[in-house]
């Protein structure tokens, strides 16, 4: 492909068609790694899911990459189920470990622990990322499997269940949030605003915060953190996932905003299309 062609087909202008390539290469030999990592620790009886975790956002980096390089959203509806497949078998990862760690100490320990904590700031992230495309890619299915490995978690943010509420037969209406920044806005243009213009408002709002809010995440700020060998690029894209599943979730016209660098506008305009919604 022409380095022309590639610039027409990609959805955010910071990925050069070089490290597009060489990214996808460095995350299959991750979860190569990741996985040998994996067998040598269990033949050590070292139980510890560092390497599922490590797997899960690996495949959401995945997802995001192919995204943002301009694949087709069809696409990328088996690399979603690699992201459930990869939470469950982080959660039954974590449920092994509190069992060993109740078994060496002699104590009862909790063994349904969510997998990615909302508390969390990071794993409230991965968690948000995940339920959003679960509902702009129509993956009902996949989505209730995710949501049920956080079942501890259920009925804790607003945000989260506002997302899955369609999706699942338990929906909550709790009023609490867990992280006021970035999501305030978000969560008043479809609880506070009372017309389109003020639903447009709170989304620019959102939106316009969204990246500084996330300054002390590992990715933030990836496109300029190119490695002395050139061999990869820590940036797979940047995208308000979120923000295309409540326009598509609230019925809200994304026109004025539709064009933010940070808002995925062909996944809303795909959901629309293909009626993820119900």
């Amino acid at each position: 492909m022409r380095a022309a062609d590639f610039k027409n087909i990609r959805r955010q202008k910071f990925l050069p068609e070089k490290y597009f390539g060489l990214n996808a290469a460095d995350l299959a030999r991750q979860i190569e790694d990741a996985l040998g990592a994996l067998e040598r620790d269990r033949s050590k009886g070292i139980l510890e899911p560092v390497s599922q975790h490590l797997i899960l956002i690996v495949r959401l980096h995945i997802l995001t990459l192919m995204y943002t390089g301009g694949a087709p959203i069809e696409s990328l509806m088996p690399l979603y189920g690699d992201v459930i497949d990869a939470a469950e078998a982080l959660a039954a990862g974590e449920r092994e470990y509190f069992a060993y760690l109740g078994r060496k100490s002699g104590e009862d320990l909790i063994d349904n622990a969510s997998p990615l904590p909302l508390g969390d700031f990071e794993s409230y992230r991965t968690a948000i990322d995940i339920v959003s495309l679960g509902i702009l890619l129509g993956d009902g299915d996949g989505l209730r499997r995710f949501v049920k490995l956080l079942d501890i978690d259920r009925g804790r943010d607003m945000l989260f269940e506002a997302i899955i509420e369609t999706a699942v037969d338990d929906p909550s209406d709790n009023n609490e949030f867990l992280h006021v920044r970035p999501y305030e806005p978000l969560l008043d243009a479809f609880c506070t605003a009372e017309t389109p213009a003020e639903e447009a408002a709170y989304m620019k709002t959102f939106l316009d915060s969204w990246y500084k809010s996330f300054e002390t995440l590992p990715w933030h700020n990836g496109h300029l953190k190119v490695p002395a060998d050139e061999s990869y690029l820590p940036y797979y894209g940047y995208w308000a996932f979120e923000a295309a599943a409540v326009s598509v979730l609230f019925n809200i016209d994304d026109t004025p905003f539709r064009d933010h660098l940070l808002y995925p506008k062909d996944l809303a305009d795909w959901a629309r299309a293909n009626h993820s919604k119900p």
